[in-house]
């Protein structure tokens, strides 16, 4: 099952470079009527910020705040903000790897087994990626939550979400 959050069409993206990344912000805020409509998914607001990382390739530092929804309330984490670093590359294709994944697209993947996301678009002020799993921590040690939508009936597994962000001014990232 796929869910598609707000996005009228998603653009044929050219392989985007780890250089494209460099300290960008990206972020989304959904309205109290875009999360009335989409009752599975349980990101509020998300941010990320792409950084060149010490040792080599780039970091994605991702922020979200769930949304006020049954799910989160049974779970705890409604209007909580949680976070996470991923280490980014582009894809090579691989053992274990979805069969969605296109190849030498840039990549994002959380330690502790924190899932993934992959560049779906990047336009000029829009970024959309495309979420398997990825898992947000309060800071306390592994992803504690995700940041993916929830299959309707049954809230302990996730799907592939799609997430269409707006360039932003870096201080909405911090």
């Amino acid at each position: 099952m796929r869910s598609i959050i707000c996005i009228s069409a998603v653009l044929a993206a050219g392989v985007a470079t780890a250089q494209e990344f460099e300290g960008e912000c990206w972020a989304r805020d959904y309205s109290a009527e875009h999360l009335a409509s989409q009752p599975e998914q349980t990101v509020e607001k998300l941010r990320i910020t792409f950084r060149p990382w010490e040792h080599g390739g780039n970091v994605a530092e991702i922020r979200a705040t769930m949304a006020d929804n049954a799910y989160t309330r049974v779970h705890g984490t409604a209007g909580k903000t949680y976070s996470n670093v991923l280490f980014c590359s582009p894809h090579e294709a691989r053992s274990g790897w979805p069969g969605w994944m296109e190849d030498g697209v840039m990549t994002c993947q959380g330690e502790c087994d924190g899932g993934f996301f992959q560049v779906v678009s990047l336009e000029p002020g829009a970024l959309t990626i495309r979420t398997e799993g990825v898992a947000v921590s309060d800071g306390t040690g592994c992803g504690s939550t995700l940041v993916a939508d929830v299959t309707p009936g049954d809230g302990s597994r996730y799907v592939l979400t799609d997430y269409l962000l707006e360039s932003a001014p870096p201080g909405v990232c911090q």
